[in-house]
């Protein structure tokens, strides 16, 4: 099946999509010193030509404390918290100079392959020594494979919550171990491992860049556990509604 693809290099940014655009993926590198930063460095979404299913919510309403870098991060819109990165040991991505590293973007097989070094956007806080996020984009299946690897300075115990927004409200299914994202033509399921985490979902307010009150919901995998490693797997599918 035909795809489209495009990859930014100067960005660090990947936009995958089949020929009908019932499957559209993208996933961004870069910095968090951006114009008109937010720190997400390393989170994608998924939507299809109708809706997204796991979302950016783009800018928030332009007041004078949304631009000035003391209050900025205050606001949701801009926080790793309202993007589809972890929070790790309490810490959310830093503002400023951090960037990430492209290890790999390649293609084998109608699968793309994105490879992405994290590291340096946590702070020290975070106690990790490597953070690495692989995405495997199979637009035939219309499936996403994301698997985060990290590594931690000392062997203790540490705290990884894995973070997905959406404008549509999740239901935990199949034994506590998938998350339900039920659209108006497509479901979007992710599948995770439920051996060492639990499930919290948080219903949240922003203003919109036009000033109307939005909500949208954060699904978290929540992981504490004891060690210098953490490996998790998830898995996303769309589907079409049989009706």
């Amino acid at each position: 099946m035909s795809r489209k693809k495009h990859y930014f290099p100067d960005l660090e940014w990947l936009i995958i999509s089949n020929q009908d655009y019932s499957f559209s993926f993208a996933a961004k590198g870069g910095h968090n010193l951006e114009a008109h930063n937010h720190n997400d460095v390393g989170s994608f979404l998924i939507a299809d030509k109708e809706e997204q299913y796991i979302v950016d919510l783009g800018a928030g309403e332009y007041t004078k404390e949304y631009f000035d870098l003391n209050t900025r991060y205050n606001y949701v819109n801009t926080r790793s918290i309202s993007h589809s990165v972890p929070i790790i040991n309490g810490c959310e991505q830093r503002s400023g100079n951090y960037s990430s590293n492209i290890l790999k973007q390649i293609e084998i097989n109608n699968v793309e392959e994105f490879m992405i070094d994290l590291t340096d956007l946590y702070p020290s806080q975070s106690k990790i020594s490597s953070y690495i996020r692989t995405y495997k984009i199979n637009c035939d299946l219309k499936q996403v494979i994301i698997k985060d690897s990290i590594s931690f300075k000392e062997e203790e115990e540490y705290q990884v919550i894995q973070t997905f927004p959406s404008y549509i409200k999740p239901q935990l299914i199949k034994e506590n171990s998938q998350i339900n994202f039920e659209g108006r033509e497509q479901n979007l399921t992710l599948d995770f491992e439920k051996k060492d985490c639990h499930y919290k979902m948080s219903t949240l307010y922003f203003n919109s860049h036009k000033g109307l009150k939005k909500k949208f919901y954060i699904s978290q995998l929540i992981t504490n556990k004891s060690g210098r490693k953490y490996s998790q797997e998830f898995v996303l599918n769309l589907k079409k509604i049989n009706n």
